[in-house]
Formats: structure tokens, sequence, C-alpha cells
């Protein structure tokens, strides 16, 4: 039985699948913060449509797009896996912690090292909408303030937590030699690693999966600061260029206009008839502080 990766589980427990409400196009612009230890990123989503309505938008989506206006949801890319869903975290550390109450012979190291990572997570993170506003084109638009504190503190609980679930769980669909590499590597424990400004993701996978990763992000390699190496049997992802604070990274556009939500938008939440967005990303990334 194959198992699912460390990154995959921790993403799926911060998701909760509904509608869904999707977007054509997405920047997220970011600077890390030295002197503060925080990570500012400024998301830009444009033409979000309802992907299942004709006309408009279906119950499931109106409560979905209720849940991101309400709650503090946040989008990477691929929405199908990558997202930060404050409410379903903590859902998920109500559970662990019921768990550990009634049952705590069951709780194993990988379990209590993940619940370490998203109390710290949740404790850091912050997501604020902006405004609805139509692009040139016309499409709906959408932006939103990302605040992640403490973000040097995050990196060891992130390696705790993989170092825990690859000992305990080596990728079966590994061989066995590379199998010796992951439990090698693993008691070094660097999965995760901020070099000047510069992220390191690893992940042992085979070439097969490390293969279509590239465009199971969902990201515009030639226009974002990514780039993808595979030293077998680890995938190692590096966001940011080396000196410089603030980075870029662009989704793969979807093809099409569909614009089936902007008339239940104006009427429920209301669509800004001017928006500066490049002096909001800059305003925001320079001090870190949020329009009211």
């Amino acid at each position: 039985m194959r198992r699912v990766s460390p990154i995959l589980h921790l993403l799926l427990s911060m998701l909760v699948l509904t509608g869904c409400v999707d977007f054509e196009e997405q920047t997220l612009n970011y600077r890390f913060d030295r002197e503060n230890d925080r990570l500012l990123i400024f998301q830009l989503y444009r033409g979000i449509y309802a992907d299942k309505g004709e006309e408009g938008p279906t119950e499931d989506e109106k409560e979905e797009l209720n849940s991101v206006m309400s709650g503090e949801r946040t989008f990477f890319f691929n929405n199908i896996f990558t997202e930060y869903n404050r409410a379903a975290l903590q859902n998920t550390l109500t559970k662990a912690s019921e768990k550990d109450q009634e049952r705590p012979e069951q709780v194993k190291a990988p379990e209590r090292a993940e619940v370490e990572l998203f109390k710290a997570i949740l404790a850091s993170s912050v997501v604020a909408n902006g405004a609805f506003f139509l692009c040139e084109d016309g499409r709906l638009c959408a932006y939103q303030y990302v605040t992640l504190s403490n973000a040097s503190t995050l990196i060891p609980l992130a390696n705790a937590y993989f170092t825990q679930h690859y000992l305990a769980n080596p990728p079966d669909e590994l061989e066995p030699g590379n199998q010796e590499r992951v439990r090698a590597f693993a008691q070094i424990g660097a999965w995760l690693k901020l070099e000047d400004t510069r992220l390191y993701i690893r992940e042992a996978q085979p070439f097969e999966s490390y293969r279509s990763k590239t465009r199971a992000w969902g990201i515009d390699l030639k226009s974002s600061d990514i780039v993808f190496n595979y030293d077998e049997p680890f995938a190692e992802v590096i966001i940011g260029r080396r000196d410089q604070e603030t980075g870029q990274l662009n989704g793969l556009r979807e093809t099409g206009n569909r614009r089936n939500l902007t008339a239940y938008v104006q009427e429920t939440y209301g669509i800004r008839e001017s928006v500066d967005v490049n002096a909001l990303r800059r305003e925001f990334l320079e001090t870190g502080a949020i329009p009211d």
C-alpha cells in the first residue's frame, strides 16, 4: 500500500473540499522580513469563477466563498491540495487532542510532532482578505495579505515532524537501498532549511513522482523564483534567490474567461471600483501593515 507523503499529509489536514470556486491566474509576492522574523505574502487572484455553476455559483460554491470571506483561508496555486485553512487546521488539532486524552497509548511520535507544528502555525499565521475588483479585462479579481510570524522557529518543528514521519513510514515505493538513504538522512533532519533568503524543501520520492511535481504544483517556472532538483531518492524545491528578500511565484494560467461569479459577488460582498494593486502590494511588503 503506497503511503501518503508527509507534505501531502500536512496539506490534506488543512483542506476542506467543497465547491469549488477557482481562479485562472495567481501571483504570489513575498518578502522575508529578517529583522522581524516574519514572512509577508501578498496574494493576487485573477479570473475568479464558479467551476460547477453555469450562470452562477451552486449552493456549495456559495458556502465555500463565504468560508473564505469569513475565515482565514489562502490558496497556493493548484488549490486542489495546496491550501491553508485555519478552521480545518483547528479541527484537526481538536481531534488529535481528543485522541490524546482518550487513547494516549495510540498516539505515535509523528502525530505528536504534527500537533506541535500545527499549534505553531496557528499561532504564527494571519490571513486578511482584501477586496474584490475587476481587472482591466473585466475578470473578477481579489487579493489577500498573509503574515507568518516567528518564521524561523517553524522550521525545526517541521523538520521534527518530517523526521518522525520518515522513520516510522519509509516510502515503500522506493528500493531498499534508497529507503536506507532516507532513514540515514532522517537522522540529520534537514528537510526544510532557510539559507539567507532561500527556502529549501526536501522530500523522499521516486523519480516518476518528482517528474510530475512541477505541473502538479501549478507554477510557471519560467517567471517564478523557484527551482526543482532531483538527487535520488530526494526531490528538492528551492524558493527564492540568494541575497534577495523579495520574490514572486506565478501560477500557470488556465484557458477561458469565465465570469459567472461577478453578479453574485457584487450583490453579496461588493466590488471595489478602483484598486491600485501595485501600491497595496508595495506598502504591505515594505511595512507589513494591513489597511483597515
